[in-house]
């Protein structure tokens, strides 16, 4: 059986749209929030086990439907939205001995206390990602297991029994050679007895590559996987991305770093500030070749400036 809820790039109307169906498959998915977190209740030799599946909301949607909840900010609406379980839910605020088994899935960004998740690919900002602010773990304490989604690294957040398993395929350059893995979690009479991370070998590898166009085709490996490729090249080479592909098909990304030169401060604004335009193009230069403007070079960029300068 599956259970699903929408993320913050999915449609959560278009989900909802077959979901009936997928329930007489064993699938259960919640779509839109209208009030209240689905619950699903499925049984084995133990007895029932409950899994609440919230969707990914905004405080707003909460407002909207619980207009009488004290919801001041992101986390107190996701507490209001869980308290709307009733009996099944708020009334165990706490994930009481005489009822250990119940599984939160959800979609949300989670930190512990102050400490927010490891991010990866465009997951920049520290408590918010994708428009979204952050919410404690201690609101999931009623659970057994927090099953959460939103973060492409796989990671406990505060505990083993809130955790990000991650997606099962690289979706950005900078997890190349990351360890890939589902999460299998084991319920037993008392609760989770066991979590087990399950490593995947994907079909196709992201890797990282760096050297000289012609050294990284010439005996080219594992031709089918994501290549992202660093040329070191001197100078940029016309075609070169067509000469990767020809080696590996399934190239994503070609950028330079030539022999010898220095990578870009990550402040530029500071290190530019107040510098004059035949010394920015020097530097400029120099980083990108890692070598500095001959006199021939500097005189012919000096003219091109003047020439520039009259025509403004």
């Amino acid at each position: 059986r599956g259970r699903g809820r929408p993320g913050n790039h999915d449609s959560a109307e278009r989900l909802d749209f077959a979901s009936g169906l997928l329930a007489e498959q064993g699938v259960y998915i919640a779509g839109r929030f209208t009030g209240a977190p689905r619950q699903v209740v499925l049984h084995d030799r133990h007895g029932a086990i409950e899994f609440t599946l919230l969707p990914f909301v905004r405080a707003a949607t909460v407002r909207h439907y619980l207009p009488d909840a004290d919801i001041t900010d992101y986390d107190s609406a996701v507490g209001a939205a869980l308290a709307a379980c009733g009996p099944a839910g708020a009334a165990r605020a706490v994930c009481e001995p005489a009822a250990p088994r119940r599984v939160l899935v959800a979609h949300q960004m989670v930190v512990s206390g102050v400490c927010p998740p490891q991010l990866s690919g465009s997951e920049t900002a520290p408590l918010t990602v994708g428009t979204v602010d952050s919410i404690d773990a201690a609101r999931f304490a009623g659970f057994c297991y927090a099953a959460l989604g939103h973060i492409h690294r796989a990671q406990r957040v505060g505990i083993d029994a809130v955790r990000y398993a991650g997606p099962p395929l690289c979706y950005h350059l900078d997890e190349c050679g990351a360890q890939k893995s589902v999460t299998l979690v084991r319920i037993g009479k008392r609760g989770v007895e066991k979590i087990e991370p399950l490593p995947l070998t994907p079909r196709r590898a992201m890797r990282h590559l760096t050297g000289p166009l012609a050294k990284l085709v010439e005996h080219p490996t594992d031709t089918e996987d994501y290549i992202w490729a660093t040329l070191t090249d001197p100078t940029p080479l016309p075609d070169a991305m067509a000469q990767l592909r020809a080696a590996y098909p399934n190239a994503m990304r070609l950028d330079y770093q030539p022999q010898g030169a220095a990578a870009l401060p990550a402040d530029m604004t500071q290190a530019v500030r107040g510098k004059p335009f035949a010394e920015l193009f020097q530097d400029f230069f120099t980083k990108m070749n890692g070598r500095p403007l001959t006199t021939e070079e500097v005189l012919a960029v000096k003219k091109l400036r003047e020439e520039a300068s009259k025509i403004e």
